[in-house]
């Protein structure tokens, strides 16, 4: 850190002056040769008449004017001494043009390491002179770092067909399933965001305190780090919170129970244990630092990007990051702009939290809009998407719409709908890595197709299926039981709904046979067959299932026929038949 020595004062600037005078002779010689020289400016040239007649050169041509050494001699012999021979030896000592991008590309070259070597010696001085912080000094120097680093990257244009064989690939990857979009683990958002998050993309989750903004981000970082790469950088929360959020959801266990072990039961201790099996399979980073800078969020996500790779950036959450500026719009304005461009840069998809502003609260209907996005209207504008969370229990407490948590909003490509949903169950099956070592990472949809179901035997298939779906329905009747006092009108199985005053009370498991029994006792509960079958065959169409009424209402899963579809549709037909018999109410 102490080896500083500074330039001595004899050091050449880089330069090259054949290079120089080979483009400007190649000018003289083929003013169309200006195509081929790319972003080429005057101020890339070292020596002072260079640059004067190469912005007198590209000026003339830019008007359609035909320019030779005689016509430009004649335009310069007032600031250049002995123009005229100069600009002959420059054409006669350039035989071709045909080298010209070559020669530019010399000169701009020479042009950047100048640069350099300016930036080496102002940081050099601002560190010895500023009173400025360390931190404020090193973000304005990789901030000018960038835009020379910009400066040397030169994209052309390219015709439209050019690569548009390649594109059409893409689509017909996306066509068979294979898009490049990371699922969220959320259906209905990933319909906002048209197949869920890309590399590039800046997606904006906003709302006001209390909302969930974080646990939304958690929960949807971990369903992405059972398959991708994702950071998150909390500025909010510490670390310990984060892993008790995080345990409390994929354990299903209440969190006042981590935070108060002593309230622990044995099945809470149980489902720790798993919860951390699921963790530690996750690539899953986390970052609990605040007040960061745009230079330190650029340097963390670069160093996991270059150690582990990168897919997805959660950053919790925007007005708790340091800018510069005059003001906080500007701030935001140049944090929302950098982030952008981060994601463009390293191919990673970022979500960005962000507060609502207080004005929402004035108004009698608080679900937000855009014009409540706080400090700047240049969140919107960068953001690809910008996606509002709202639940109305935490302005109206009776709220018949309790448990439930409203996502807004809309992306540049997808859908601008409100979507609902359950705050507390899970959303999806788990994967099917959860049920078999053997099938890890595969997610259980694609682990039970047919085509994979006919490589293993029917017992295998069958020990599988009914592991997953063990497991699923345990979560599912584990979270009933523990909010059966919050739950006053309904409760929702995916998109159906069973309503009535009490809800699931038992669940238990034949292991013999590999029955499961799901029980609901219950005061006159109506059953919505067709959103039942809609969700059914979205979630689980390699199930056979059937209702029995007993006592109540319950539910008899059996598995295993070898053929899913056919042995979904045989439920269908069986399930048509009960409804006839007993009638919609069971």
């Amino acid at each position: 850190m102490n080896n500083f020595k500074p330039p001595q004062a004899t050091m050449q600037a880089p330069h090259n002056n054949e290079a120089e005078q080979s483009v400007l002779g190649a000018l003289l010689l083929d003013n169309d040769a200006i195509d081929r020289i790319g972003d080429l400016q005057a101020e890339h040239f070292y020596r002072g008449e260079h640059r004067v007649i190469f912005s007198e050169l590209q000026a003339q041509i830019a008007a359609g004017k035909s320019c030779d050494v005689i016509s430009l001699s004649d335009l310069l012999r007032d600031r250049i001494s002995d123009c005229l021979p100069y600009l002959n030896s420059l054409a006669q000592n350039t035989p071709y043009s045909s080298n010209i991008a070559r020669y530019a590309a010399i000169v701009r070259d020479r042009a950047i390491k100048r640069g350099l070597i300016a930036l080496g010696r102002e940081v050099a001085d601002q560190a010895c002179t500023s009173r400025q912080d360390a931190a404020l000094l090193l973000d304005q120097a990789s901030s000018k770092l960038e835009q020379l680093a910009v400066a040397r990257i030169r994209q052309e244009p390219v015709k439209a067909s050019a690569d548009l064989y390649q594109h059409i690939e893409e689509l017909e990857r996306r066509r068979e399933g294979g898009s490049r979009a990371i699922s969220t683990g959320f259906a209905d958002v990933d319909d906002k965001l048209s197949g869920g998050l890309r590399g590039g993309e800046l997606i904006v989750l906003a709302a006001r305190p209390k909302m969930g903004k974080t646990a939304f981000a958690l929960n949807l970082a971990c369903h992405i780090a059972q398959s991708h790469s994702v950071l998150v950088l909390s500025m909010e929360m510490p670390r310990t919170q984060l892993h008790d959020r995080n345990l409390a959801n994929l354990g299903r266990i209440p969190l006042a129970h981590l935070l108060q072990p002593n309230a622990m039961t044995g099945e809470d201790w149980n489902s720790l244990t798993a919860a951390i099996a699921k963790i530690d399979r996750m690539q899953l980073y986390l970052d609990d630092q605040g007040g960061l800078r745009l230079l330190d969020v650029r340097m963390k996500a670069k160093t996991v990007k270059r150690r582990q790779g990168l897919h997805v950036l959660v950053v919790d959450y925007l007005q708790l990051m340091e800018g510069d500026g005059d003001n906080r719009n500007a701030q935001i304005e140049g944090i929302t702009r950098g982030l952008k461009a981060l994601a463009k840069e390293l191919d990673i998809a970022i979500v960005l939290l962000s507060q609502l502003n207080r004005e929402l609260e004035k108004r009698p209907n608080k679900r937000p809009q855009a014009s409540d996005l706080r400090d700047s209207g240049a969140i919107e504008q960068d953001a690809d998407a910008v996606l509002f969370l709202y639940r109305d229990e935490v302005y109206h407490p009776d709220s018949m719409d309790r448990g439930i948590c409203e996502v807004a909003g809309a992306s540049r490509a997808g859908s601008s709908s409100t979507k609902k949903r359950k705050t507390h169950p899970p959303m999806r099956p788990p994967p099917a890595r959860q049920a078999t070592e053997q099938n890890q990472g595969a997610p259980m949809q694609r682990a039970i197709q047919p085509s994979l179901s006919q490589q293993r035997s029917a017992q295998e298939q069958q020990a599988e299926q009914t592991a997953v779906l063990h497991h699923w329905l345990a979560e599912w009747a584990h979270w009933m039981r523990n909010n059966t006092a919050e739950i006053k009108r309904d409760v929702g199985f995916g998109n159906a709904t069973i309503e009535g005053k009490q809800m699931l009370t038992n669940y238990s498991t034949a292991e013999d046979d590999g029955t499961l029994i799901w029980d609901l006792r219950r005061e006159k509960t109506v059953l919505d067959i067709d959103a039942v079958l809609d969700d059914l065959k979205r979630q689980m169409p390699w199930t056979w299932w059937a209702i029995c009424h007993h006592h109540g209402l319950s539910t008899l899963w059996k598995f295993p026929r070898l053929d899913p579809q056919e042995a979904y549709w045989n439920a269908v037909e069986e399930l048509g038949l009960l409804v006839e018999e007993k009638g919609m109410v069971l």
